[in-house]
């Protein structure tokens, strides 16, 4: 396996004030990545080993995601994941049993939008059948994120329920209701991955081992190997690993997992799979040492990935348009939300003689992404065909329209000619859907992107606002007791650096001179309260700003 350098140490945390508290020295690993996603390995007395990566959910340049194996046996190295994906860093998920072929997972996974696992509900311990609801960590499309106990009242994304409380469940008394809290529907979540028990919840730590079920699972409560997420209050996903089983590191138990997560500042936090099924990946490689001596297959990953670069091309195109048009009577207005532009329009299914048809109207001859937007609900078609008109041949996509509504949903990539022979076509040829008394196919919008080279500008244009300066985040960050703040000048300006609180009150001021053009450093000790604060540096009329964690 490869391993990646790390620096000295920087960050001491001492976890919890038991007698099993930990003392973790932390340090920085250098490993090329965005500033956004910082990478640490720490030790403490035991000996342990852990590494976590600090990411700010909100970068626009990555995506925060959960994976499912693509595989045929249904699982995957998370090192095999990562590559695929290019992710920055990513760890293993939820639980499975790795005995069935495929792989059977037992936890939540929710990806890009898509169910492609649902959290275990039941389960029984020595005859006795336990409702079960167990920790799940969700991510939104505003990368806002959230953890909570998970229900299902049927097998779709729409039917996931969350709740502040898991089931009252006892070891040898199953609890005699089978909900808990208050629960509402899951919405607007795009990636989650399940697992528990939970470690932290509002800022206290809450294992809630017995309520969830593991007694008898094989998950114990001493030290082991363990994987873990958590979200703090400013916006930061935690992922962590540790190392166990081994006389090089002993592991964490969950009570010390979830000090630790307490400690990295997490204000909710779930535990994942762990055990030899605990991998810690960045840029591909395996940072942390697998208790079975190897990495093992998973069923399920969470990662963060760089953002696709943006397309050089965009078009939609909707059903209120004149690019729209349709070939026979019966297509009707849903009476559903959700939309795109005008209201989507239905049909009941049939022979195929209905048609409702897009002419896609591209530039020019290029290769294209093709999205599809529609109104799901359950009577809708699980095979509507979208016949593709590209190149002279004809494609047909079917598309599963009780699920994925409210969002662009690809249908595949194909180089259109930039003549009227390019074209999409919805017809009524679908099957029913079980249950429903009348199932229909949908036409709302098409979104057309572009990343050919077709597309390309023919000249750079020139800087409108060229920099003045650079400013570096703040490295270590985390710290304690000191950082440093590296600045670069490209002209000789004012320059004003200045540190924050979240009320934007001054703390301190660094630099506030004349400098001329040159790199700088500046480091500060400060002697005020743990936390979140930023630094502000003004030169030239343009203004930057970085976030600084004093954790002691």
């Amino acid at each position: 396996m490869k391993r990646l350098s790390t620096s000295l140490a920087l960050l001491v945390l001492t976890i919890g004030t038991s007698a099993t508290a930990q003392t973790f020295i932390w340090s920085r690993v250098n490993a090329p990545l965005p500033s956004s996603v910082e990478i640490y390995a720490g030790t403490a007395p035991g000996p342990v080993r852990a590494w976590y990566a600090s990411v700010w959910a909100n970068d626009t340049l990555i995506i925060p995601r959960a994976l499912a194996s693509t595989d045929a046996d249904g699982k995957e190295l998370v090192s095999t994941i990562a590559s695929a994906t290019q992710a920055h860093v990513a760890i293993n998920a939820g639980y499975f049993d790795g005995g069935t072929n495929p792989a059977v997972s037992y936890s939540l996974v929710i990806a890009d939008s898509t169910l492609r696992s649902r959290q275990v509900t039941s389960l029984t311990r020595n005859s006795q059948v336990y409702g079960v609801y167990r920790a799940a960590f969700g991510v939104r499309r505003d990368r806002s994120t959230e953890t909570g106990w998970i229900g299902h009242n049927g097998t779709t994304l729409a039917d996931i329920i969350r709740f502040n409380a898991p089931i009252s469940n006892a070891n040898g008394t199953p609890a005699s209701a089978t909900t808990a809290g208050t629960g509402a529907a899951w919405t607007g979540i795009v990636d989650a991955v399940g697992g528990g028990p939970s470690l932290v919840k509002n800022g206290v730590v809450n294992v809630t081992y017995d309520q969830e079920v593991f007694f008898g699972s094989g998950v114990g409560t001493s030290a082991d190997p363990r994987t873990a997420i958590g979200r703090t209050s400013d916006g930061r996903i935690i992922l962590f690993v540790v190392d166990g089983r081994s006389t090089q590191s002993v592991g964490l138990s969950l009570a010390e997992l979830a000090q630790t997560m307490l400690s990295l500042g997490c204000v909710d936090a779930v535990n994942l799979d762990g055990g030899g099924s605990s991998a810690f990946v960045v840029n591909g490689a395996v940072m942390n040492a697998p208790s079975d001596g190897v990495e093992r297959q998973v069923a399920s990953a969470f990662a963060v990935l760089p953002a696709p670069r943006p397309p050089l091309f965009e078009k939609t195109i909707d059903t209120g348009g004149q690019e729209y048009r349709e070939d026979a009577a019966g297509w009707s207005a849903t009476g559903n939300p959700g939309s795109f532009g005008a209201a989507a329009r239905l049909h009941p299914i049939g022979t195929g003689l209905s048609r409702a048809a897009f002419r896609l109207g591209v530039p020019k001859a290029a290769t294209y992404d093709l999205h599809a937007w529609w109104v799901a609900s359950t009577n809708r078609a699980k095979d509507a065909p979208f016949m593709v008109f590209s190149s002279g041949k004809v494609d047909t996509v079917r598309v599963d329209q009780t699920v994925r509504g409210g969002q662009w949903n690809l249908l595949g990539s194909y180089v259109f000619t930039g003549t009227d022979a390019d074209s999409v076509v919805v017809t009524d040829a679908a099957s029913p859907t079980a249950g429903q008394a009348t199932t229909y196919v949908v036409a709302d919008g098409l979104r057309l992107t572009s990343r050919d080279a077709a597309f390309a500008p023919t000249h750079v244009a020139p800087d409108a606002m060229p920099r003045t300066f650079e400013l570096e985040q703040n490295f270590p960050n985390p710290f304690n007791p000191t950082t440093t703040f590296r600045f670069t000048l490209t002209s000789r300006t004012h320059v004003r650096l200045r540190i924050l609180d979240l009320l934007g009150r001054e703390v301190v001021r660094l630099v506030d001179e004349e400098r001329s053009a040159g790199s700088y450093h500046v480091t500060w000790s400060p002697r005020v309260a743990s936390g979140l604060y930023l630094c502000e540096m003004t030169a030239g009329g343009r203004m930057d700003v970085v976030r600084a964690v004093l954790a002691r």
